[in-house]
């Protein structure tokens, strides 16, 4: 479902380069905080801990998205 999203905003927007990573055994905040690190914006899709965590620790702006 995903990719199906990222491949449609993809097609309207190509000159914004989105990448996809799938992290297995690693805390969510941690690995979004360090993918931050060399992102330029990062989104959430809901408030909680995680988009909380990132609005701390985030190497770049966070948006949090309600669905």
């Amino acid at each position: 479902m995903l990719a199906d999203a990222l491949e449609v905003t993809s097609g309207k927007y190509p000159e914004v380069a989105v990448t996809r990573a799938v992290r297995h055994t690693v805390d969510v905040a941690v690995a979004l905080t360090a993918a931050s690190r060399s992102a330029q914006l990062v989104v959430v899709g809901h408030p909680g801990p995680v988009s909380e965590a990132l609005l701390h620790r985030a190497g770049c702006p966070v948006a949090v998205v309600p669905a």
